[in-house]
């Protein structure tokens, strides 16, 4: 399953997509069609952490139950494992999901 955090009307909601992503895609078009989901974001989508992309910033959750806990900072993975942006610091948890990282503010 992919896991998709709508933005703020719905932020409170998350949505399980198919791991396929043609379905996927297809169920997003869908959904903003019936006027389920307003303002749909590609990059809320959470991802599976096996996925994620190295040396790049990311937001880190862990989804457990339907529930997301999201990091509140900036995370990079590395061929070791899982830093704290900009202090390089080691992250004690372990992730299960990642998004592109966008400054809060």
């Amino acid at each position: 399953m992919t896991y998709l955090n709508a933005s703020d009307a719905f932020a409170s909601t998350v949505f399980f997509l198919p791991n396929d992503p043609g379905a996927t895609a297809a169920l997003i078009d869908a959904c903003r069609g019936a006027g389920e989901i307003d303002m749909m974001d590609q990059e809320s989508i959470w991802q599976s952490v096996s996925t994620a992309p190295y040396d790049r910033d990311l937001e880190l959750a862990v989804i457990e139950g339907g529930h997301v806990h999201p990091l509140v900072f900036a995370c990079r993975r590395t061929t070791s494992g899982w830093v704290k942006v900009p202090n390089r610091e080691w992250i004690g948890v372990s992730p299960t999901h990642w998004r592109p990282w966008h400054a809060k503010g």
